[in-house]
This record gives C-alpha cells, structure tokens and sequence, in this order.
C-alpha cells in the first residue's frame, strides 16, 4: 500500500495548474517531494505551509481562482540510479548489478555479472529509461581480444548504434561500437599526457586506437603526431575525427603494426613514445627505444600486472639491454581491472 502523507494545498481548475505551479515555485511554497492529484476539471496542487499574503496577491494578478484544503499525498517515487528502474528480478541479482558503466556517445557499455545476465534486457531497457539520450544498450561479454583490441557485445536493449561520437575533455572521438577499442577510464590519462606536451614535440603514439592520447594532445598543443594502429577501422575512425576537431598539432594517421613500420620504412626519431599497449607493451620496448631521439626521450609504458613492482622491475630489466640511461619520472596506477588485475603506468626518461 502507498504511503500518503496529510498536507496544506490549493484547488484550482486544471487550466490554471501550470501558472499556479509557477508561482508556488517562485515563491518557494510548492511541495516538490510530493505527486499533483488530477480529478476531473480540477488539480490539486501540495504546498508546503499555508499560503502568505503575497502568493494570494500574486494568485490573484495572474487571475488564478484558487481554495485552500488539506489532503493526503503520495511522495514521488526518487529515482536515483538505473537500479530504481530494474523491476521484477530476484534480490539476489539485484544486489550483483553494477554500479558503473560506460557512455560512449549514444551508446552504454555495461559488465553484467553471470547471475543477472538472465535479465540483461531489463536491465538495459531501465538504462535506456534513465538515459534518455541513449539509443543502445550492450553487455560486455568477455575481454578484449586480438591484435585489433575488439571487444565482445551483445546488444540488450534499444537500437543497434554502429557509429556515434564520443566527447572527452571537450574533444570529439568517431567510434565504430563493436570495432574499435574504446575506454573512458583512461580520460585522465589522455589529458595528463597532452598537458605533459610541449609546443614543438614529434610523439609517436604507437597503438593509438581511435586516438585518445593523440587528438586529445593536438587539441592542445603544436605538436607532431604519428598515430599508428593494426585496426583499420580504429585509423578510419580517427580519420573521420579529425575533420570534426580544431587542431593545433598536426596527427598523421599510419595502418599497420607500428613497430614493423617504423624499423622498416621510416628513418625518423621521436621526443616521446605511447604505448598504450598493457597485454604486451614489454614486446615492442625495443621498437619504442630505436625511433627515441639520440638525445634521450620519455616512453609511457602501460601494462597490466597485480602489483607496481612487478612493472617497474620488467620494464628496467628489459630496457636496460637496449638503453644505458633511464629515469623514472612517474608512476601511477591507472584502474582497478580486477582484484588481481590492475593498469599501470610509467613515465621514464630514456637516453
């Protein structure tokens, strides 16, 4: 049974309620909480004290014929989060639903544990409610995989959205849902690189993905980019961003293991190297320290391990062999993928 609460209202005609509502809020005596009660040609309206003087004399210049009663009230249901629109499934799954998830443009992508996953189209179709913006919602269904980096989805609710635009930080990302890797956690990342950036610098960002440090660092800084990616559809993905944002710098999209392109094709040299890479950046360290200017330059190296040493002690051991000075600048965790699965970065000077 609902609750109803006794409180002071008014009564007026239903086609006076909209300007009635409007001056009860403007001075402060509408009762927000609580539901307006329709019936037939007449509204009535909860207050939370009496009406003042001056509210009758406003009622009374808006030509609003009005009475004053008591009656009983139900309190608006407070929708908070997602999970006060999942219905009907049991408590047991209720309290296993996520708290987090990704908005990716017109897109949601959420982790549902195994003891919801049953009621995955519930669950996405009260995403879709909270999130009116929103035209599709997918289940992440595994982990990313393959030299491409693809995630595995499945779509719960809504529209399939095979292409939106992402904003971070002000700058616009093309992404093709389903076919190129996407992650907002690392948001912070691309804007604590790009701000590292100086005017002037040549940066290779060696597995760019749709871009995120790259165009997040052109955005703000004359700076020289070769962004290179094995995804094709990550490349044209970046492509396509770059006709919707205003550079500074200058991004030179390249399709292909960059590792390979570079020893092979290119005589050039960088003042710094991303490596966004965390399943095998220690592969392509050697690769990362041959195209670093002769006078030394700074590698972000991101990998994946349960505890920092770890990092630390394979990444000074393996490029020891290639580079005789190395500086530690910075370390961080980055996120929490699992109780024993974390991201980490480290920001060295290599010379």
């Amino acid at each position: 049974m609902v609750e109803k609460i006794k409180m002071s209202c008014i009564v007026v005609h239903k086609y006076d309620a909209e300007k009635a509502i409007r001056v009860l809020r403007k001075h402060g005596l509408l009762a927000t909480d609580f539901k307006v009660m329709r019936c037939k040609d007449v509204v009535k309206i909860p207050t939370i004290k009496p009406l003042t003087k001056n509210v009758k004399i406003a009622f009374n210049n808006e030509d609003i014929s009005f009475k004053e009663t008591v009656d009983y009230f139900e309190r608006k249901s407070i929708v908070k989060t997602y999970k006060d629109l999942v219905k009907n499934i049991p408590k047991e799954a209720m309290d296993k639903l996520p708290s987090s998830y990704d908005i990716v443009g017109e897109a949601i992508l959420i982790r549902i544990p195994e003891e919801a996953m049953n009621y995955a189209q519930i669950i996405g179709e009260a995403l879709l409610r909270f999130h009116k913006n929103i035209k599709g919602v997918y289940a992440v269904t595994g982990e990313t995989y393959g030299e491409e980096r693809l995630t595995p989805l499945k779509l719960i609710a809504g529209n399939n959205v095979e292409k939106t635009v992402y904003v971070e930080h002000g700058v616009k990302f093309v992404v093709n849902i389903g076919k190129t890797y996407i992650n907002p956690s690392l948001s912070f990342e691309h804007h604590r690189i790009a701000e590292e950036v100086s005017d002037g610098e040549k940066i290779l960002d060696m597995f760019c993905g749709i871009g995120g440090f790259s165009l997040t660092i052109a955005c703000r800084k004359k700076a020289e980019i070769c962004a290179a990616d094995i995804n094709p559809y990550a490349i044209k993905s970046l492509i396509s961003s770059l006709k919707i944002n205003k550079l500074k710098g200058t991004i030179y999209p390249i399709l292909g293991d960059s590792a390979y392109v570079f020893s092979k094709f290119f005589n050039k040299t960088f003042d710094r190297v991303i490596m966004n890479l965390p399943g095998n950046a220690y592969r392509f360290l050697k690769y990362a320290c041959r195209v670093l200017s002769g006078n030394g330059g700074i590698i972000h190296y991101y990998r994946f391990a349960e505890a920092i040493n770890e990092v630390i002690f394979e990444f000074l051991r393996l490029i020891s062999s290639f580079r005789s000075v190395v500086k530690i600048l910075y370390i961080r965790k980055v996120i929490e993928v699992s109780p024993r699965k974390r991201l980490y970065v480290i920001d060295a000077y290599v010379m």
